[in-house]
C-alpha cells in the first residue's frame, strides 16, 4: 500500500464557475462520512452519508428548488428504515419502511394535493393488503 492511500483527504469538485459541485472525505480511497453534492446555482442537491465505501446512514435530496425530495437510510449499502419522498410542490407523495432491502409494513401514497391515492401493506417485500 502506498504512503497516500492511507491518509484521509477532502474530495472536492467544482463547477466551471467556481461553486462547489461535490465535497466529502476519502479515507484509504474509499468515502467516508457525509458526502455533500450542489446544484450549479449553489443549492443543497444531496447529503449522503458513507462507512467504508458503502452508503451508512442517513440521505437526503433536494429538488433545485430547495424543497426536499427525498430522506432514507441506508445500513452497510442496504435500505433499511424510513423512506419519505415530496413531490416539487413540498406535498408528501411516499413514505415507508424498508427492511433488509423489503418493504416491510405500511406504505402510503399521495397525490399532489395531498389525497391518499393508494395504502399498501408488504411483508418481506411481497404485498400482503
Amino acid at each position: 500500500m502506498s504512503k497516500d492511500a492511507s491518509k484521509k483527504e477532502l474530495h472536492t469538485v467544482f463547477y466551471k464557475n467556481g461553486k462547489k459541485r461535490q465535497e466529502g472525505k476519502n479515507i484509504k480511497g474509499k468515502k467516508e462520512g457525509v458526502w455533500t453534492e450542489w446544484y450549479e446555482n449553489g443549492q443543497i442537491k444531496s447529503k449522503e452519508s458513507f462507512k467504508d465505501n458503502k452508503w451508512d446512514g442517513k440521505h437526503t435530496y433536494w429538488y433545485e428548488n430547495g424543497q426536499k425530495m427525498k430522506e432514507s437510510r441506508d445500513i452497510k449499502g442496504e435500505y433499511e428504515g424510513k423512506w419519505i419522498s415530496w413531490y416539487e410542490n413540498g406535498q408528501k407523495w411516499e413514505e415507508g419502511r424498508y427492511k433488509k432491502e423489503m418493504k416491510e409494513g405500511s406504505w402510503i401514497k399521495w397525490d399532489e394535493d395531498g389525497q391518499v391515492i393508494s395504502e399498501s401493506v408488504f411483508k418481506e417485500g411481497v404485498w400482503v393488503k
